[in-house]
């Protein structure tokens, strides 16, 4: 089969991205489910994906463009090898979330939808979190973490690799 820009149609993943455009074709909000199956399958959204689920779907290419760069959880960077994210909806923030987040970009030193450096974390917002009236919490890939801001650092540390001891 040709290529997209790169990314080859043969691919697996093309073929369980076709699943989703055939499931979400008919739906309004459609695009937004493919787009999640997208970054899931792909990890990042590169603009030749963008343009395979708009063709799919029989959108114009400007209108998912617009879509996923809206949402910062369609990254069209590679995301770091963990992902750091945090729900900074109403509810969330009013209790606390905020001071997390500060405390989080601090130690990171990125802001939301960029990656360090080192390629080690990528730092997400949201706006839906599943435990909206809980205690603020953040998550390290899957993990929750409702900690005190000021222990942010020992959290990030433990997925931090070890340091080399010197010879």
């Amino acid at each position: 089969m040709g290529d997209c820009n790169g990314l080859v149609l043969s691919d697996p993943r093309f073929w369980e991205l076709d699943q989703a455009i055939v499931r979400y074709r008919d739906r309004r909000d459609g695009g937004i489910y493919v787009l999640e199956r997208a970054k899931y399958l792909f990890g990042t959204l590169p603009l030749p994906v963008l343009h395979y689920v708009a063709d799919g779907l029989g959108l114009p290419r400007g209108d998912i463009y617009q879509a996923a760069s809206f949402y910062d959880f369609f990254a069209s960077r590679p995301a770091g090898e963990h992902t750091v994210s945090i729900c900074l909806g109403t509810h969330c923030y009013l209790n606390g979330a905020s001071a997390l987040f500060d405390r989080l970009q601090a130690e990171l030193q990125i802001g939301p939808g960029e990656t360090t450096p080192d390629g080690l974390f990528s730092l997400v917002v949201c706006y839906t979190g599943e435990h909206c009236g809980e205690e603020p919490a953040f998550y390290v890939d899957h993990q929750r973490f409702a900690i005190r801001p000021e222990l942010v650092a020992e959290v990030l540390d433990r997925f931090r690799p070890a340091p080399v001891a010197a010879e």
